[in-house]
């Protein structure tokens, strides 16, 4: 009777050994599928990280342009005065002036030209950043979300090494228990 208890025992306990032997083997599997998803996204925040340096560098260079125009700007308003004052000055006497006049004239109308040229390539560049620092936002939540999924799929990974420990550990406790069990079950054998 103690034989059969025991060889009972031995049979239920290769078992669970398979069992947790099956457990190990497909938490690796998931393993592997963790640390795979790891990698992709690990890839996928570099991507990110390259295209906000990007949006970066392309909106301070728009910045620079921008300011710059702005003092192209302000450098044609102040000839355009200037202008406006000499084409004064000119009025007091025209007779002599004439000339002058029209050459004056001729350069306020080429000077209005580029002075509506600028602004217009101004209010562009200022459409520009906004898309550029639109784009910029997008990326940083694109960031956000795959750094938030990596730090989530690191947490899984971290559970599933946890959990093959523990597998482990109840597979070493099984054999220790089947040794012992087939020790017993030879015992039983030479005292019968």
């Amino acid at each position: 009777k103690a034989r059969k208890m025991a060889e009972s025992e031995v049979t239920v306990a290769h078992d669970d050994l398979d069992s947790a032997e099956k457990t190990i083997e497909t938490l690796n599997g998931n393993l592997n599928k963790q640390q795979k998803a790891i990698t992709e996204l690990q890839a996928l925040l570099d991507e990110a990280n390259k295209t906000s340096d990007g949006v970066k560098q392309s909106l301070i260079k728009s910045e620079k342009k921008c300011s710059s125009l702005n003092s192209q700007k302000n450098d044609v308003e102040a000839a355009l005065e200037k202008s406006e004052r000499l084409l004064k000055i000119s009025d007091a006497d025209k007779s002599e002036l004439n000339s002058q006049i029209a050459a004056l004239e001729s350069q306020k109308a080429a000077t209005e030209s580029s002075k509506k040229k600028l602004e217009a390539e101004c209010h562009q560049l200022r459409d520009s950043i906004e898309d550029l620092e639109e784009e910029k936002r997008a990326v940083d939540v694109m960031i956000q979300r795959t750094t938030e999924s990596l730090n989530r799929t690191q947490s899984d990974l971290s559970a599933e090494h946890e959990a093959r420990g523990n597998q482990e550990r109840a597979c070493q406790t099984l054999t220790r228990r089947i040794v012992e069990l087939e020790s017993q079950l030879e015992d039983a054998e030479t005292a019968a």
